[in-house]
């Protein structure tokens, strides 16, 4: 008997045996065993061919646009989801440490505390999707917390904020012993040498300051104008006597002596040069810099007009973007000593008031003492993030 053919209105009914047409019943059956593309490609909606070659289309720069800045947004949308589940430190002394124990600056122009509370959240989250995993965070977060553990830091976690508002609370007592390894004997006794002469030399400031504290507050006040009085006094004398050109470069650095007398400068040209400050006049010129003077220093007790006797007294420092810094006596045109050891070119250099140490700096993030009588270095100090451009030395 043939299959009859027909429409049908109406619900079709599976349980209605012949009244379903069998390409009906069998396409629902096939649909439940089979896949969909199965069923599509027997029904001839899809072609399938073994022989057919796969050719991959470039997106345009647009697409490939498009496609990165959507990348970004999510990128940020993740970072924003991960910031707000980071847990960080509500005090500032260890949002402080915990940003320099990262690496980055801990104070940025008008930054206020929630600002920089805000700042380190983001950091970390950055830090953990760069990652791509936060056991690089967690390790570093980890350190700190041992680092606090272990010198008594962890004020937070030691104390709830009932304690803190109720008075109860004190904070405990860090070790008051401040050690710091001597890497030689040299430095040690430099270290000596420059508090001997602190404690010969402070004496007059204290006592000078003991007298300011026993006058009133109208005597500070009346000694305070009379000494802005003097100074402007002195300022309206000022005039200009004597010009000349201190060479066919740029000056970086110009120093008076310590007796007034002559003036020494610094040049692109790699020149250091001492001139008469009476009469304006070229007195010496050294030459041995292979680059532009950054720098120049008198020494604070050898006089220039003295040193024509000694040969080996030295009478001015001068650093350079070579990254050397030199001794020179002004009976030598050659350098008495070469300082060599920054790693980049050098800013400003200083002797100490005692006269014994020269202080450099440089753009390798480091400042170095060196003895002056051996020319060799005291002590490397790092710490700087940045280039160290200045030095100074207290006067006691």
């Amino acid at each position: 008997m043939g299959e009859r053919k027909g429409i049908y209105f109406g619900a079709i009914d599976a349980s209605a045996g012949d009244m379903v047409p069998s390409n009906v019943r069998n396409s629902s059956s096939s649909g439940r065993m089979a896949s969909n593309l199965e069923a599509a490609i027997r029904a001839g909606n899809v072609n399938v061919s073994d022989n057919v070659e796969t050719e991959v289309l470039e997106l345009s720069e647009s697409s490939r646009a498009a496609q990165e800045k959507h990348a970004q947004l999510l990128r940020r949308i993740e970072a924003e989801k991960r910031a707000r589940n980071i847990a960080v430190p509500t005090s500032v002394e260890e949002v402080i440490r915990r940003l320099r124990q990262l690496g980055e600056p801990i104070t940025l122009f008008g930054e206020r505390p929630a600002d920089r509370r805000e700042r380190l959240r983001e950091i970390l989250s950055r830090l953990e999707l760069e990652a791509e995993e936060t056991g690089f965070v967690h390790q570093v977060l980890a350190d700190i917390q041992k680092q606090e553990v272990g010198t008594g830091a962890g004020e937070s976690g030691a104390a709830t904020r009932e304690e803190r508002r109720a008075g109860r609370y004190t904070k405990p007592q860090e070790d008051q012993l401040f050690y710091v390894p001597i890497k030689n004997e040299k430095l040690k006794s430099a270290r000596a040498a420059i508090f001997a002469h602190t404690t010969t030399v402070v004496g007059a400031r204290l006592k000078r300051e003991r007298q300011e504290r026993q006058m009133s507050a109208e005597e500070r006040a009346r000694t305070v104008d009379q000494h802005a009085a003097e100074l402007y006094a002195t300022a309206l004398k000022m005039a200009n006597i004597a010009s000349q050109n201190g060479d066919v470069r740029p000056l970086a650095s110009v120093r008076f002596s310590a007796d007034g007398n002559h003036v020494a400068t610094g040049s692109w040209s790699s020149l250091v040069k001492v001139w008469d400050a009476s009469s304006a006049n070229e007195v010496k010129v050294f030459r041995g810099h292979e680059d532009r003077v950054t720098g120049v220093a008198w020494h604070p007790n050898n006089v220039f007009s003295e040193m024509t006797d000694g040969a080996d007294s030295v009478c001015l420092c001068s650093g350079s973007a070579d990254g050397t810094a030199r001794l020179w006596s002004a009976a030598r045109n050659e350098p008495l000593a070469v300082l060599q050891g920054h790693k980049a070119r050098l800013g400003k250099v200083a002797f100490h008031p005692l006269g014994n140490y020269v202080g450099t700096t440089s753009f390798d993030h480091t400042w170095r003492l060196w003895d002056v009588a051996t020319a060799q270095e005291l002590l490397l100090q790092e710490g700087h993030y940045k280039e160290v451009y200045a030095i100074a030395f207290q006067k006691d």
